[in-house]
């Protein structure tokens, strides 16, 4: 535990830190170089998105969205457009998606009437809103079934989660990607 969390706060992961590195790499490699980096990791973090080792963890996501009475779908700042196409495109088929926007602050109030006979999807990538993280803790205590899409297995979304997506999303660019998110929202609405 304390290894993880001193790589945590480690100053190398900070803003500031990635802004700097970037802008070197940027004068240093040229910007096709940079384009060139972020294309291949992101081809890397969609096939782990997409591949193998998550199969089984979309069939089981889609049994427990296909069988939940109701399903909340829950993404908060960078991820909320990965939260809102999957409500989105399960709206156009299904009147069990419920968008959980969290409008000032009113994530708890949105999720008050889950239970156990529903999910909840949530979508939440480092550095991991404190609002997302409480918010899976109050629908755990609800006894609703978690859908976690989250780029780490040390993730706080992941404690209580019935089904757990990895979505890597780590890269050269300053701000971490959501295409993974966006890759795992489109393949559970397909898949539903």
């Amino acid at each position: 535990r304390a290894l993880y969390l001193s790589w945590v706060s480690s100053s190398e992961m900070t803003f500031v830190a990635r802004a700097k590195s970037l802008r070197k790499r940027r004068v240093s490699d040229g910007q096709e170089k940079l384009f060139a980096d972020m294309y291949d990791t992101e081809v890397v973090s969609l096939d782990r998105t997409l591949g193998a080792a998550n199969a089984t963890a979309f069939v089981a996501a889609k049994k427990v969205l296909t069988a939940a009475r109701r399903f909340y779908v829950l993404g908060l700042r960078s991820l909320f457009p990965a939260a809102y196409y999957l409500d989105y495109a399960c709206r156009l088929f299904s009147d069990k998606s419920v968008l959980v926007a969290g409008v000032g602050g009113a994530v708890a109030d949105e999720l008050r009437r889950a239970s156990s006979k529903d999910a909840l999807v949530v979508f939440s990538f480092e550095p991991y809103a404190r609002l997302t993280v409480d918010a899976v803790q109050y629908a755990a205590e609800r006894h609703v079934k978690i859908i976690a899409i989250t780029d780490s297995v040390v993730s706080p979304i992941v404690d209580g989660a019935s089904v757990v997506l990895l979505a890597p999303n780590a890269g050269p660019a300053l701000v971490p990607s959501i295409l993974p998110a966006m890759a795992a929202a489109q393949a559970l609405a397909s898949l539903m």
